[in-house]
């Protein structure tokens, strides 16, 4: 698959009614489904794996809100267990900006990035529960989908990672750069916590 027929099965799904987002993950599942059956990979990643998932984990604004909408289509009592568990780790996130003076920053230096990924390696994803499973798999950001593992993901080395294996995961990242710049406010890639702490939105109606 090329590039522009990758481009052209996105739109497609747009077409269908999906999310932008949603429609680049479809159709990254499928390619990856598809070249992974011609091209097998030793990969040891499974349900539970989570050495990847303690860190900083980051997304796109539009990354975000999908997540959001997929934890808002759950019914209440599910959904209200895995934003009263974000929340507390935004709340950990924000004691440690105040500490710093970082509040109301969106923190983009190189240096200050590494500082950051350097203090909350080891500490879970917001979304993680206590089984180290993802409570918003179906919507997981780029960050996570590309993130792959040689080795059993105790304590993992970074010669064991493996990330942007595929051409579609480079061309899915990049659709997803490009859809965020057309914003007023493009913020980059930045961690899950920051816009838990900033974004507000609605519960949806109770099931």
């Amino acid at each position: 698959m090329t590039e522009a027929e990758f481009i052209n099965l996105v739109l497609r799904k747009t077409k269908k009614g999906m999310s932008f987002i949603a429609s680049v993950y479809k159709a990254l599942s499928e390619v990856v489904e598809a070249q992974s059956q011609s091209q097998p990979q030793c990969f040891a990643c499974h349900k539970g794996c989570s050495a990847c998932c303690h860190q900083l984990v980051t997304s796109t604004e539009a990354e975000f809100d999908e997540i959001i909408t997929y934890i808002l289509s759950l019914p209440r009592r599910q959904r209200d267990t895995i934003l009263n568990r974000a929340r507390k780790r935004a709340a950990e996130y924000q004691q440690w900006l105040e500490q710093h003076q970082l509040t109301g920053t969106v923190i983009t230096s190189a240096e200050k990035i590494i500082w950051a990924n350097e203090y909350w390696d080891g500490k879970p994803c917001a979304f993680l529960d206590e089984s180290g499973n993802c409570r918003v798999y179906p919507a997981r950001p780029i960050d996570c989908r590309t993130y792959h593992s040689t080795s059993v993901c105790q304590n993992p080395t970074w010669s064991d990672v493996k990330r942007f294996v595929w051409p579609a995961e480079t061309w899915a990242n990049n659709l997803i750069l490009e859809q965020g710049s057309k914003a007023q406010k493009f913020f980059g890639v930045v961690p899950l916590l920051h816009w838990l702490l900033i974004k507000s939105f609605k519960k949806s109606s109770p099931k």
